[in-house]
């Protein structure tokens, strides 16, 4: 047996439909808020790609820091490695 199929009337209206069906000083808003969104996403788009580019300069500042800190609890016996300019406080 097949469904009875949806009256025409009853259907989901298309967006541009619906936002024509509005009156005008909320058409005009909607209108509004959609440029405003465009802009604000051109903005995060924006700050998305200047985000990492800063966070790509950062991690290479810190790859050596993060191959001492493997070498220190991954491979070594024992603390050879001292970081330089600091004095060793055992009393701590």
């Amino acid at each position: 047996a097949e469904e009875p199929q949806t009256p025409a009337e009853n259907a989901p209206k298309p967006k541009n439909d619906f936002i024509e069906s509005l009156p005008n000083s909320v058409k005009c808003r909607v209108l509004a808020l959609k440029k405003l969104q465009k802009r604000c996403d051109k903005i995060e788009a924006k700050f998305d790609k200047e985000f990492q580019a800063l966070e790509k300069k950062y991690n290479d500042i810190y790859k050596p820091l993060l191959a001492k800190i493997q070498e220190l609890t991954g491979e070594m016996e024992g603390c050879a490695w001292t970081l330089e300019g600091e004095e060793e406080d055992d009393d701590e």
